[in-house]
């Protein structure tokens, strides 16, 4: 299983000079698998990637489309990475070999499709009051269920009343400006970019969304 380098040599008298190098980098090929190929935000995404020959010698550089995710040693033909940290959207993952010697040639998978979703959201809404006078205080609650990083805006319909960041799955809201009158109070959780979860609305009274 031991690869020699070789070159034909020519003689004339005292010296010698290179004259045909000979054999080729033995060719390779890579494939890629990705599972599970559609995830939550936050869940475990395992890549494989298997070179043949088996004996090639090198690593195996994984990416998410031109950004490089890992490069792994190649052990047995073989390659492995898990990785948690994708986005929520699309991913287009490849795994290329890059050989250790010139015995080998560089070779790259096709592009394996993975969907990463955002984590679906629960908010519940509770005022401190039913009934108010005018110039009365109320105060709005909002829970986060699970308690993802982000802010809670609270809405009198489509009028804003004010936005509250959530703390331990909770964000609070009190206000001294409502008219007289009947109103339709609305949480609306928008989460942190990196938090991966979906934006979710919930009105007053109303069990989740």
């Amino acid at each position: 299983s031991t690869s020699y380098d070789s070159a034909d040599i020519q003689i004339t008298g005292n010296t010698w000079s290179l004259y045909y190098v000979a054999g080729q980098a033995t060719s390779t090929t890579t494939s890629l698998t990705a599972s599970p190929s559609s995830a939550t935000f936050g869940t475990k995404v395992s890549l494989t990637a298997t070179v043949s020959p088996a004996a090639a010698a090198g690593s195996v550089t994984f990416k998410d489309g031109t950004k490089t995710l890992k490069s792994v040693a190649v052990s047995g033909g073989t390659a492995t990475y898990a990785t948690a940290a994708l986005a929520v959207g699309s991913h287009s993952l490849t795994a290329t070999f890059v050989p250790g010697s010139s015995a080998y040639a560089t070779s790259s998978s096709t592009a394996k499709s993975v969907t990463v979703k955002a984590i679906a959201t629960k908010t519940t809404l509770r005022a401190s009051k039913s009934k108010i006078k005018v110039g009365g205080k109320l105060t709005l609650t909002a829970n986060e269920v699970p308690a993802v990083a982000g802010s809670v805006t609270f809405l009198d319909g489509k009028a804003k009343l004010g936005k509250a960041t959530v703390s331990k799955g909770k964000a609070t809201f009190s206000t001294k400006s409502l008219k007289k009158g009947k109103h339709t109070l609305t949480a609306v959780f928008t989460p942190k970019k990196s938090a991966g979860a979906e934006d979710c609305t919930t009105r007053l009274a109303a069990a989740e969304c």
